[in-house]
């Protein structure tokens, strides 16, 4: 975002729109990155839609409709959602305001208002990150946007407002974003070792079925502590297996993506004040 703040020129009012939106779409896909890495690989926020430029939301709203057509037509019945999915599902439902209800199956609605709305579409996506596999439906906005940042990079270098060193130098960046965010999807859908699970499991059930025979001689007080003590240690390495499986919820624990890019949003608009 700096490096097309600093060294592309915009000597004219087009140029300089053209400029900023750029920079606009940078941060966004920042904020797609983030959605998608949490399960709302198709959701746009109400400060996405104000970064967004026009074209690029008709081709998402393009694209949304699309896939949620096929997603209601394919032949493919996918598996009914578990617990995990409805408790997402749920969640998202309920921010809905109450005059505008989930658009059924007949009548699919525009979802940039910032409501994360359950659709056939949705739902597909929630089965799909949660079973570690990607369907066709689901259309990726990170990757949309980085061709949007090229295609600016390439129009300003032909333009002769761009130097070609400055263009590969960030035309290389672009791409390491976009590597990162792969390495992000192979971290969050690559589950861990099914023996290494199943060992886990079986060692932990075993440890603590075994230790009150090891204790049976001891008085309450101290059959409890202890007890209680490996218990937690015990259940404490479960549940750290299963944090270090998804590093990019919105649990405590996890990775803070959010102000990573709320930082960058913070940082666009100080140089868009300056440039205006």
């Amino acid at each position: 975002m700096r490096t097309l703040y600093q060294n592309v020129a915009a000597t004219t009012p087009e140029q300089q729109v053209e400029k900023i939106q750029a920079m606009k779409h940078v941060v966004a896909m920042g904020y797609s990155i983030e959605h998608y890495l949490r399960a709302k690989p198709n959701y746009i926020s109400p400060r996405m839609t104000e970064l967004l430029s026009p074209q690029v939301l008709a081709k998402c709203e393009s694209l949304r409709m699309k896939n949620y057509l096929e997603a209601e037509n394919s032949a493919i019945h996918p598996p009914s959602m578990s617990q995990n999915s409805r408790e997402v599902a749920a969640r998202s439902t309920s921010q809905q305001p109450k005059g505008n209800p989930a658009p059924g199956k007949s009548e699919p609605e525009n979802h940039f208002a910032g409501i994360d709305v359950i659709s056939a579409q949705q739902e597909f996506d929630l089965l799909a990150l949660e079973n570690k596999v990607f369907l066709k439906q689901t259309y990726n906005l990170p990757i949309l946007l980085s061709f949007e940042i090229s295609q600016f990079l390439i129009n300003a270098q032909s333009s002769d407002t761009f130097s070609q060193q400055l263009y590969a130098n960030t035309h290389q960046t672009i791409s390491s974003i976009v590597d990162a965010f792969v390495d992000c999807i192979r971290i969050e859908t690559t589950p861990l070792p099914v023996a290494y699970s199943t060992h886990l499991h079986l060692v932990c059930m075993i440890l603590l079925a075994l230790v009150p025979f090891y204790l049976i001689k001891s008085t309450l007080a101290t059959f409890l502590s202890i007890q209680i003590s490996i218990s937690f240690i015990v259940l404490g390495i479960l549940s750290i297996g299963e944090g270090i499986e998804n590093p990019f919820g919105c649990q405590a624990n996890d990775l803070p993506i959010e102000k990573y890019i709320d930082n960058l949003y913070d940082q666009l608009m100080y140089i868009i004040n300056q440039m205006l």
